[in-house]
């Protein structure tokens, strides 16, 4: 999702959600849990060597990806900031999200954020679920 140039100058807000559900999973909490994100882009500018995403546990989980748009986004009432993640090229990336997941066991729903919340404004693309191949997925046990 991407929107309109900022109000502290020309840079673009790129942010990624991420909504998943717990129920599959029998226990009421959980020793480790990891979200996975796939990036299929390199950063090619050498003036930014990295782009730092900032991944945040959100409580919103009333959104539908077929109906969410800037203007009808998870608020950010109740988030957590789970950490960054300095992406510089396309692979894999990893952040545990053990506390997050544990605090939301009750509810079964989790959804996450994801930005660059200092406006490097490079293009990096997070694969969705809907990519043939390299899905974002959690790992809790």
């Amino acid at each position: 999702m991407k929107d309109a140039p900022n109000a502290t100058g020309a840079d673009f807000d790129r942010i990624s959600y991420l909504k998943g559900d717990l129920g599959g999973y029998p226990g009421t909490s959980t020793l480790s849990a990891a979200l996975y994100f796939h990036v299929n882009t390199d950063v090619s500018d050498p003036a930014v060597p990295f782009v730092p995403v900032t991944v945040k546990g959100l409580t919103d989980n009333r959104w539908s990806e077929n109906t969410v748009t800037w203007n009808s986004r998870p608020g950010s009432s109740g988030e957590t900031i789970l950490g960054t993640v300095k992406v510089n090229k396309a692979g894999w990336y990893r952040i545990d999200v053990t506390d997050f997941i544990n605090r939301r066991m009750a509810d079964r729903r989790v959804t996450f954020r994801l930005s660059d919340e200092s406006t490097q404004d490079r293009l990096i693309r997070i694969n969705s679920k809907d990519h043939a191949d390299d899905q974002p997925y959690l790992v809790i046990y």
